[in-house]
């Protein structure tokens, strides 16, 4: 598996074989316009965007940090959007997600998100990066939060959370 600084190619990529549960995730966030303009909107607006690679180069997702309007400063909106060949690199992205969560607070002391309360794989995910996962009511979406402290801090020294063409070290 690498993580590697996401590109357009990447984006297209993803949107043409994305998972079922994460088309109907953005279909949900915007529901008057194609998923896909979503997914550029979304990779558009990040600070951080890596592409998650299989060993063979397939893409098996996207994650990142956005800025999104309505959140307090400091605070960075994180997503990750998946295809089905994430299964196949799926325990070495849960081991350096801690490593790229740690990279995220290097730009945001707090990171927040609202995943489609149905994609057991993103929930998944962010409980195990140790996002807080709150259930405020909506009929589609849950809040989630993580907020940098020294305790659960992940970061390398000396890695200041760029995502400029570095390549992040295989598992």
């Amino acid at each position: 598996m690498k993580l590697i600084t996401a590109t357009p190619e990447h984006i297209a990529r993803l949107g043409d074989h994305m998972r079922p549960e994460d088309r109907k995730e953005l279909e949900l966030m915007c529901p008057y316009q194609d998923y896909r303009k979503t997914l550029q909107d979304q990779w558009d607006t990040s600070v951080i965007a890596e592409a998650i690679l299989t060993d063979d180069g397939e893409v098996a997702g996207v994650w990142g940090v956005s800025l999104a309007e309505g959140l307090p400063d400091g605070c960075g909106s994180i997503w990750m959007l998946a295809t089905p060949a994430l299964g196949q690199v799926s325990h070495s992205f849960l081991r350096e997600s801690q490593r790229a969560i740690g990279r995220a607070h290097f730009r945001f002391p707090a990171l927040a998100c609202t995943p489609w309360r149905e994609n057991d794989l993103h929930l998944t995910w962010l409980k195990w990066c140790g996002f807080y996962v709150a259930d405020y009511g909506h009929p589609h979406f849950l809040g989630c939060a993580h907020v940098w402290t020294p305790s659960n801090s992940h970061r390398n020294d000396g890695d200041d959370g760029s995502n400029s063409d570095r390549r992040s070290q295989p598992v």
